[in-house]
């Protein structure tokens, strides 16, 4: 019995080990589809196999501040961004005796307020109305990303950073230095090869209607209050007293 008991355990170490990486101290999974940071979806995982199936794109009507990272390229990021990209698009010269390795972007939502604000909008009342129903959907919040030299000198030389929609439902990254937009990069130029999902927390907002009161990162808990749910916002009450 133990050794069965230890068999499964060691099997799923691997098998965890194999679907994600370990991106400037945080673990992100590794992905085989273009994904977009603000995209929502499902994540499927068993041991045969992980994916995530996109289900609703969010408008964006306004600009959601998001950090940047330039992380030098490893062995085990390599090996995923290789999987992903087997022509090597990016150009990525990477070998594990080059003193100076060449980096990736890790990408992330700051914003949540602002994000959070959006969703509540009309023009994304459908997606609302999903996300009620389904509370296993999640939100792609960090992405790493493999980008040509210029791309990467330019968002290395960026002030700050946005999210930006721009149109039939597709994203991209603002630039910004001082007041001066410098560049504008569509997540169709890079190479995603890792991210990190996020989930939503429901509290009871006006007229008793269920709201999203806060995004947070896989395995981590909803604050006091606030529930995976949507139905149990809207009934917190008596869920509390059950």
């Amino acid at each position: 019995m133990m050794k069965h008991i230890l068999y499964i355990a060691i099997t799923g170490i691997i098998f965890t080990a194999c679907r994600t990486v370990s991106v400037d101290s945080q673990v992100q999974r590794k992905s085989n589809s273009q994904l977009s940071l603000g995209m929502i979806g499902l994540q499927e995982t068993n041991l045969l196999h992980s994916n995530f199936q996109t289900t609703a794109l969010p408008e964006l009507k306004k600009e959601i501040r998001i950090s940047v990272k330039l992380v030098p390229f490893d062995n085990s990021s390599f090996k995923a961004y290789s999987k992903n990209s087997p022509n090597n698009k990016q150009k990525v010269n990477f070998a594990d005796s080059i003193k100076q390795k060449p980096s990736f972007v890790k990408l992330q939502l700051m914003d949540k307020v602002l994000l959070m604000d959006e969703l509540s909008q009309l023009y994304n009342d459908e997606v609302r109305k999903y996300l009620e129903r389904q509370k296993d959907a999640r939100l792609v919040t960090s992405l790493s990303v493999a980008l040509k030299s210029a791309d990467l000198e330019a968002i290395d030389n960026a002030k700050t950073v946005f999210l930006v929609g721009l149109g039939d439902k597709r994203y991209g990254i603002k630039l910004m230095n001082g007041n001066a937009e410098s560049a504008l990069i569509g997540f169709d130029k890079a190479t995603v090869f890792a991210h990190g999902l996020s989930y939503f927390c429901w509290g009871k907002g006006k007229r008793n209607q269920p709201s999203i009161f806060d995004i947070v990162k896989e395995g981590d808990h909803c604050p006091n209050n606030t529930f995976r749910e949507a139905t149990k916002a809207v009934d917190v009450d008596n869920f509390l007293k059950f």
